[in-house]
């Protein structure tokens, strides 16, 4: 499990209870550039689920006023319910084509053409989710994993230079993050552009190129345009200086052993 995936969970739970949807839905994500991509999510819609979110499926126009009121009337007491179930292709993708949409228990009074704009309408909100937060799911992965040019700080002297780098992201170490943490970050990534992104400080000789000391930030979260010292935290840049330090020390310590013995 890394960050990122934990991220893109949590929005997706967060999205989906946003729109009207259960919050007991299996999520499934697969984001890596490839045929196939995206999200889904699996479960099933009891009555008091159905009557919770198809008004909110009407107000953003995948089903008429009139269709949610005569599907409600004809399944008035029943135990119908929809069920969310995988397909062939979901074992090897997850979008809103391996969401196939079932039902049973419907009661005698409700007709096939109701069941079937009922199941037109889930279809056209299910594409529309799925799309939304497979959108939203790649802008976090994205803000979590270095893409373009990793350097964020140069600073050189006269002897050495002090680089920050983005690198690729530790495991998951968000065990014991509350959801309003969580949340925190999703917001700024998704609202902001905010990247949430490991950095490793190396200190480096000007004359050999060779790292003398490093240190890293696990996973700072930095705003677009914001200045550095918001987000640097130097104790990573203490660490790097005294390991540069005791390897300069070391080598000194070699060269005045090997000009004793010549």
């Amino acid at each position: 499990m890394t960050i990122a995936y934990t991220l893109t969970c949590r929005h997706i739970a967060n999205h989906l209870l946003a729109r009207g949807w259960p919050e007991d839905l299996d999520v499934y994500t697969h984001l890596s550039y490839g045929q196939g991509d995206g999200i889904a999510f699996y479960g099933r819609l009891s009555m008091a689920d159905l009557n919770r979110l198809l008004p909110a499926v009407q107000e953003r126009g995948h089903l008429k006023k009139a269709e949610v009121e005569t599907f409600s009337q004809q399944a008035r007491d029943s135990e119908f319910t929809v069920h969310l179930t995988k397909n062939s292709l979901a074992g090897y993708c997850a979008h809103a084509g391996t969401i196939d949409l079932n039902y049973e228990n419907e009661p005698e009074g409700l007709n096939e053409d109701t069941i079937r704009t009922l199941m037109n309408g889930l279809r056209e909100e299910i594409n529309e989710v799925c799309a939304e937060l497979k959108k939203s799911g790649y802008k976090i992965q994205e803000a979590v994993w270095p893409i373009g040019n990793p350097t964020v700080i140069t600073r050189k002297t006269r002897n050495f230079e002090v680089i920050v780098m983005e690198i690729e992201p530790s495991e998951d170490n968000s065990y014991g993050w509350d959801h309003e943490q969580q949340d925190l970050i999703i917001d700024s990534i998704l609202s902001t552009g905010a990247s949430y992104r490991m950095l490793d400080v190396l200190i480096v000789s000007t004359k050999t190129s060779q790292v003398l000391g490093r240190g890293y930030i696990d996973h700072v979260l930095r705003l677009p345009g914001e200045p550095t010292h918001k987000w640097f935290d130097r104790g990573a840049l203490k660490h790097a200086t005294h390991e540069a330090r005791v390897n300069i020390r070391q080598l000194l310590n070699a060269f005045a052993s090997f000009q004793q013995v010549v």
